[in-house]
């Protein structure tokens, strides 16, 4: 193997074994505690009422995100109740902007009413793209953010918090 070899494969493990791949990992696994919500709920209720299925699957992996990401994603050691409520509204907030918005305008006003699956339209994934994106931006620099402490040493929290910041 090349120098120049090796070098992209510990750049491409360190990224898949960082923050963002720790993000990208638990997205998908968001995604499909969403669409698999989706699924059964819009299987119970039918296509019409296609915004209860959304609202209650978007809900749940909502609860489900906060924690993965919390804990495994950006080692948060804030306060939880604070964190959730920030967390729950800029997700509800991106939520309804991507998914229930793009949503509405592909499936409804487009008319791309074609599924991936049954009761799992393309219009819910193209939102769903969005909403990843935006999230990751929001979390890493609004919500996941480390206290300030005067004690604080000049590192953030986390296990990949090995460099030290000091001046």
């Amino acid at each position: 193997m090349k120098s120049d070899d090796a070098s992209l494969w510990v750049r491409l493990k360190a990224l898949a074994t960082g923050e963002i791949g720790r993000y990208l990992f638990f997205g998908v696994l968001t995604t499909l505690v969403n669409n698999l919500v989706y699924w059964i709920s819009e299987a119970i209720v039918g296509r019409p009422f296609w915004l209860i299925s959304d609202v209650l699957s978007v809900g749940l992996s909502i609860l489900f995100a906060y924690v993965v990401n919390r804990k495994y994603v950006f080692h948060s050691k804030n306060p939880v109740w604070p964190e959730i409520a920030y967390f729950a509204g800029s997700r509800l907030l991106v939520s309804l902007v991507f998914e229930v918005v793009v949503f509405y305008l592909i499936h409804d006003v487009a008319g791309l009413t074609s599924d991936l699956i049954k009761n799992l339209p393309y219009a819910k994934l193209i939102g769903q793209i969005f909403v990843v994106v935006a999230n990751y931006v929001i979390s890493k620099f609004a919500l996941f953010k480390p206290l300030a402490d005067p004690r604080d040493t000049g590192r953030p929290n986390g296990p990949d918090s090995n460099i030290s910041l000091k001046r």
